[in-house]
């Protein structure tokens, strides 16, 4: 069991970040916060670090946001906006034919296995099974696209990431190595890094739209972050799993009545004892009280 010093050491609440005044209620909701975050992470029993930013208000939580942690399959949303950039640069269309054949299969790659008897299919397929699906043969198809895992990452160094990087292919980046840099990123980098992609920083209207599509058709993350969602709320999302780790990555637009602005949400967790539907069930409560605190 975690102690109470532990878990406080990594947590940071800073309920109304840029701004020179905090009103009592931001200061209650900051320690109901942190206080709901103990009691979490000592349920799960291992590692989680949080990052979440409300564009709307300003307001951000973290736990052990600066902390490393394996992607998993997080990373694969990264890899579609990256092939994305590489369509508004004209370097690549999502109607280009890409060819493969049953030797280039792996284990989980729903859409890829149906379509392998075609022996080709397109560029923007692929994004979509990687994206929607997690379909893994799908990412090694992308793979080649950016320049591979190198690629990838100076794509992502290029945004001003320094910290996320991708080394490796489905499915050895999944091995989720204690003390291993490889495929790991922060919470607070990758919050980052969905906060450039969707404000238009990276990608061009269209491409953006594309890539909230594809995540928001995401099936993989229903007992995740959607489910600690309030209902009418949109969340385009990015699960990964493997090893222990089980995480979420989210884009979330509230149905307010005044404004639209996003939050942005990263949560990552690994090691514990509990059952799979119960470290997904953290995610969710995670989810579920950040949405409460950014109310």
């Amino acid at each position: 069991m975690l102690s109470r010093r532990l878990v406080l050491a990594g947590l940071t609440v800073l309920p109304l970040a840029g701004c020179d005044r905090q009103t009592a209620k931001d200061l209650a909701a900051g320690v109901d916060f942190a206080a709901a975050m103990l009691e979490i992470t000592q349920r799960h029993g291992g590692r989680i670090g949080v990052s979440a930013v409300d564009t709307d208000s300003g307001a951000r939580l973290s736990v052990s946001s600066q902390d490393r942690f394996a992607m998993m399959s997080v990373f694969k949303w990264i890899l579609a906006a990256a092939v994305l950039a590489r369509v508004d640069a004209g370097e690549l269309k999502l109607d280009q034919v890409v060819r493969y054949g049953a030797k280039d299969l792996i284990a989980w790659s729903p859409v890829t296995e149906k379509k392998v008897k075609d022996g080709k299919i397109a560029v923007g397929e692929l994004c979509a099974a990687t994206v929607s699906k997690s379909d893994n043969t799908a990412a090694n198809l992308l793979l080649p696209l950016v320049g591979g895992p190198d690629g990838l990452t100076k794509w992502i160094r290029s945004l001003g990431d320094e910290v996320t990087r991708c080394d490796r292919k489905e499915p050895e980046l999944n091995a989720n190595t204690d003390g291993d840099l490889r495929d790991t990123t922060t919470p607070q980098a990758m919050t980052q890094l969905l906060q450039i992609v969707f404000t238009g920083v990276a990608l061009e209207p269209e491409s953006i739209k594309q890539m909230r599509a594809w995540m928001v058709a995401t099936t993989t993350g229903d007992k995740r972050i959607r489910a600690g969602v309030p209902s009418g709320w949109t969340v385009a999302n990015k699960t990964g799993t493997a090893n222990g780790a089980v995480n979420d990555v989210a884009v979330i637009w509230p149905k307010r009545d005044k404004t639209e602005g996003p939050i942005f949400l990263s949560i990552f967790t690994t090691g514990g004892a509990l059952e799979a539907d119960a470290k997904e069930q953290v995610v969710a409560d995670i989810a579920r009280l950040v949405c409460e605190v950014f109310a």
